[in-house]
């Protein structure tokens, strides 16, 4: 199934990748099985009702930067023009579903999960 995001969270990435020159990650959220989704379970966002997208700051490193950023690893196989390796992360972003719109312009806290308004 192709994933459809929303033209916000596809303008916020080609503007961090133009301006920044530094890669930001759409994260992908495993599928529950077919026997645990409800018939109002969304494909789209595996029923998050959001995407999540990791912005960069530095990278790609051998291994992952000292200090107490957070890191992310990425193997390089789905976007070519960025290198497999770690990443020092600047800040992770979540967008609303445009499939199901449960979370329409909601807000979430990424260290809680909390949906704020």
């Amino acid at each position: 199934m192709k994933i459809k995001y929303s033209d916000r969270l596809k303008n916020a990435v080609k503007h961090w990748e133009q301006s920044k020159k530094k890669p930001a990650f759409i994260r992908e959220m495993a599928q529950l099985p077919k026997r645990e989704q409800s018939e109002s379970y969304c494909k789209n966002c595996a029923g998050m009702g959001v995407h999540y997208v990791t912005f960069t700051n530095g990278g790609a490193f051998q291994s992952p930067p000292s200090g107490n950023a957070p890191t992310l690893y990425w193997d390089g196989k789905d976007k070519s023009q960025w290198r497999e390796g770690w990443y020092s992360v600047d800040n992770s972003e979540a967008y609303e579903c445009p499939t199901c719109q449960k979370y329409e312009r909601a807000t979430i806290d990424m260290d809680t999960g909390e949906v704020l308004r």
